[in-house]
């Protein structure tokens, strides 16, 4: 899901000319079936295929080290913790994109 999940983020990453450009990631439920290329549409077809799915997002939040650093008055600095929000390729139920912060087990 994760591989598919990034068929909609691919435009963004600009390609090295090392990269082999070969089009977005898919997978076919039958040799001759057609290209599923979102999360959505694999698991729908998973589920059209007679296949109980049960999906869920699990996240472990970290800031690994990103933080805002503010100066005080006597001249030492204080640690502000913040999240890093990143893209994740999903969507909402009227595709709109579902962001979430930088985890752990990124």
């Amino acid at each position: 899901l994760n591989r598919l999940s990034f068929n909609e983020m691919q435009d963004e990453f600009p390609l090295r000319e090392s990269d082999d450009n070969q089009g977005p990631f898919g997978i076919k439920m039958t040799p001759d079936g057609e290209l599923i290329s979102s999360p959505e549409g694999f698991i729908a077809a998973l589920r059209d295929a007679g296949h109980i799915v049960k999906c869920h997002i699990c996240s472990r939040t970290t800031s690994f080290g990103v933080n805002l650093c503010v100066k005080e008055n006597d001249g030492s600095f204080s640690s502000v913790p913040m999240g890093l929000c990143l893209r994740t390729g999903l969507q909402d139920k009227d595709g709109n994109s579902v962001p979430t912060f930088l985890t752990h087990s990124s």
